[in-house]
């Protein structure tokens, strides 16, 4: 009920608003691993109420976290791009990288100042874009397996994310 006895209830209000802003939006949440020099990036795309619609892994070559989290959003951005996604929220869990984006030049680590200044300049090609840190979003472990990863197939009935490998 927005109206009490004539009052406005500005908590209704506002919780009906947050659930109207995300709505049509597509979310990305990001894992990653890293093992041996190999970092394995995940990107989870789903929609605004929470079902799976795609999922990626990507490789990058990294010993530094640091470098292989900011890889991981500029990847999510290209694949958002790639498949003319418009409204984009990325979730991770990498504080130091999503606090970069919105801070100012000189207090971007410099390891990842490159990568940063491509995820701004990425970012432009969406009509909305947004960058959330949260350590409660959705985690996929890939573990480092001496096989190489096929594909990712999706189990929307259970939202599993099914990883399929082979052997090197």
């Amino acid at each position: 009920m927005v109206h009490n006895d004539l009052k406005i209830n500005h908590l209704t209000i506002v919780k009906n608003l947050e659930e109207r802003i995300v709505e049509h939006w597509l979310i990305l949440n990001l894992a990653l691993t890293l093992f041996g020099g190999i970092a394995t990036l995940a990107v989870i795309a789903r929609d605004d109420s929470g079902s799976i619609l795609q999922c990626w892994t990507k490789r990058c070559y990294t010993i530094d976290p640091c470098f292989a989290e900011a890889a991981a959003l500029l990847c999510a951005l290209e694949l958002a791009r790639d498949n003319h996604f418009l409204k984009i929220m990325v979730e991770g869990d990498a504080k130091i990288c999503i606090e970069a984006i919105s801070a100012s030049s000189n207090t971007i680590p410099w390891k990842i100042f490159s990568i940063v200044a491509n995820i701004k300049f990425l970012a432009l090609a969406f009509s909305a874009c947004s960058f959330c840190w949260s350590i409660e979003m959705l985690t996929v472990w890939l573990l480092p397996l001496p096989t190489e990863l096929v594909y990712v197939r999706i189990n929307k009935t259970a939202e599993l994310v099914v990883l399929e490998f082979r052997s090197s």
